[in-house]
């Protein structure tokens, strides 16, 4: 079984172009983003998924 690797959102964001730090809650909200999991209050996604998104440039879709 492979585990899991969580990256934070700093981390999500240079992934993914480096939008603003606003930009993540509202890809969340549109569903571009999964929900993240909180540990310790700070939250965290799974990195394969992230670099899923980055590979397929549905974020940056967005954004223009």
């Amino acid at each position: 079984m492979q585990k899991t690797k969580l990256i934070p959102a700093r981390e999500v964001r240079r992934r993914l172009g480096d939008p603003s730090p606003m930009t993540i809650p509202r890809w969340r909200k549109r569903g571009i983003l999964p929900e993240p999991v909180q540990i310790a209050g700070r939250n965290y996604w799974d990195e394969a998924r992230i670099d899923e998104i980055a590979r397929n440039g549905a974020a940056q879709q967005v954004a223009e």
